[in-house]
């Protein structure tokens, strides 16, 4: 009996290391939000465009922020920064229920067991936990594909299915279209849930064309405004569709599948990646139909995502729980296996030890490198109480805090403001004629655009200029290959002085300001 009550506590306290590990580092960039689809979602708000109009995105991630934004205002606050933070703790939110989501398919598919496992690989999943705390919709859409996708093996145990059950899937459907497009892989969980219902019946029923019929109405209702400004509507998945570039596996370095498969490695680590694949494999070979109707979605979403010519970590998400949900099964499993064997216990404890270090290892450092102090504001008040007032400032980056939130009046200059797409030899021009008294740069922005003007502007400062300072983090970041927003923070920043003999030079490393070698 005490054993089943320790057992009872045991999702709690999963859901709460889950929250744990993504609430505390919730307000990272603040008071400058610096991920690229954050301002994107906010930026119709800040010119004050109907949150109705089509974007790049459906209408629920609009209609959320100006959700905050009311609540918030019936409070007198009138701040983009409270708002982002109460966005990205609504993120966290459906994160943890992600959590919970997957607990409860392991459970119907699997057992309790499986349950708890799955839940807690996802709580401490490095990818899962790097995407948890940004104002993106990949969060929400994966969410509601999941509870999809428990409805339909709700659907599975039932002996025929009514009208009812039908519709209940269109408003699931019509919801997760509401939030990103791409959840439209469901529909093929969805089609082969029908065919098993039927049982050798025909195939196209009413039913059938009622659920496409019913989706497409909410659909319409959801989003009136697609419908309303159907040009700009158009015009937008045209641009989208512009992304599909046909992207072959074979062509190892162009292939976006081959760069999601080395995603998902850094987002899970070696050993449970390894796991996943051999549960895919395993449910492919030989497993029955709740592992196939699990693993559908997954494999549909992957093969149609593998298409885009752009890879991002936050793209893949979707594919992560179900992932997970495998792997759990498959842990479970050769736990049986080997429990009773002689020295068993042995064997589970060094597996799991190899399986899952470097998972908790990277999810750990994920977090301690989150919650420091961001180099670029710590660069910030170095510039404001060191840098003479009046100076001229060169930076290449059009997001840094000192560029946005410099408030001494200095004239200020960004690479990217300055039509960067030139070729290096302009911009070197505009150096070599004066015009900047000091630079600052940080290595994200050179990593990222290496072939563009950054680089060759970079190299030409540092071989020419004098390092006065320069800024970066302890804890280094881990290796989510393609995850390109967190790469942006905490980056590795220097500044350069064009007055030869400059007083100050410093090197900072989170702990302390060093003085270095004044002349």
């Amino acid at each position: 009996m005490k054993q089943k009550k320790n057992i009872r506590f045991l999702l709690p306290l999963i859901l709460f290391l889950a929250f744990i590990l993504r609430i505390v580092w919730v307000n990272y960039g603040l008071p400058d939000f610096f991920e690229i689809d954050e301002g994107f979602i906010l930026m119709p708000f800040v010119h004050g465009e109907a949150p109705l109009n089509p974007y790049v995105y459906p209408q629920f991630i609009y209609l959320s922020v100006q959700a905050i934004i009311e609540i918030a205002s019936f409070f007198n606050i009138q701040d983009y920064n409270v708002y982002l933070l109460i966005g990205r703790f609504l993120n966290n939110l459906y994160a943890l229920i992600q959590v919970f989501m997957v607990f409860l398919i392991a459970r119907r598919a699997y057992s309790k067991p499986v349950g708890y496992i799955a839940a807690f690989l996802l709580a401490v999943l490095p990818i899962h936990i790097s995407l948890s705390s940004a104002l993106r919709p990949d969060m929400p859409m994966t969410l509601m594909v999941l509870v999809g996708i428990y409805y339909l093996l709700g659907l599975l145990e039932k002996e025929y299915l009514r009208l009812k059950d039908y519709l209940i899937f269109s408003l699931i459907f019509a919801l997760a279209l509401s939030i990103k497009y791409p959840a439209a892989a469901i529909l093929i969980p969805f089609l082969y849930t029908h065919y098993l219902k039927r049982k050798g019946k025909e195939f196209f029923t009413k039913e059938l064309f009622i659920v496409f019929i019913a989706t497409a109405v909410l659909f319409v209702l959801f989003n009136p405004m697609h419908f309303i400004e159907f040009k700009r509507f158009f015009a937008t998945m045209r641009y989208e569709a512009s992304l599909q570039s046909g992207s072959s596996p074979f062509a190892y370095k162009h292939s976006t599948w081959i760069k999601y498969l080395i995603i998902l490695i850094g987002g899970f680590g070696e050993g449970l990646w390894l796991i996943s694949i051999l549960a895919i494999f395993r449910v492919l070979l030989n497993r029955g139909k709740e592992d196939v109707l699990i693993l559908l979605f997954p494999l549909v979403y992957f093969g149609v995502m593998g298409y885009y010519r752009v890879a991002n970590a936050r793209f893949i998400l979707p594919v992560v729980p179900f992932m997970v949900i495998i792997s759990a099964d498959l842990i479970f499993s050769l736990f049986e296996r080997f429990r009773h064997l002689k020295r068993g216990k042995l064997i589970i404890l060094v597996s799991g030890f190899l399986l899952l270090s470097p998972t908790l290892y990277r999810s750990g450092k994920y977090v301690a490198w989150a919650v420091q102090k961001d180099t670029r504001f710590i660069a910030l008040e170095w510039v404001e109480e060191n840098i003479p007032p009046g100076s001229s400032l060169l930076i290449d980056s059009a997001g840094s805090p000192i560029n946005i939130l410099l408030s001494n009046g200095d004239p200020r200059y960004s690479l990217f403001d300055m039509d960067w797409m030139q070729p290096p030899e302009k911009h070197i021009t505009m150096i070599e004629e004066g015009r900047f008294d000091y630079f600052i740069l940080d290595r994200y922005q050179r990593s990222r655009y290496p072939e563009k003007a950054v680089r060759p502007v970079h190299e030409y400062i540092e071989n020419n200029f004098e390092k006065i300072a320069e800024f970066r983090v302890k804890i280094g970041k881990p290796k989510i290959f393609h995850h390109i927003y967190y790469r942006r923070n905490n980056p590795h920043t220097l500044i350069f002085s064009a007055h030869k003999n400059e007083e100050l030079k410093i090197s900072f490393d989170q702990e302390s300001a060093v003085r270095i070698n004044s002349h």
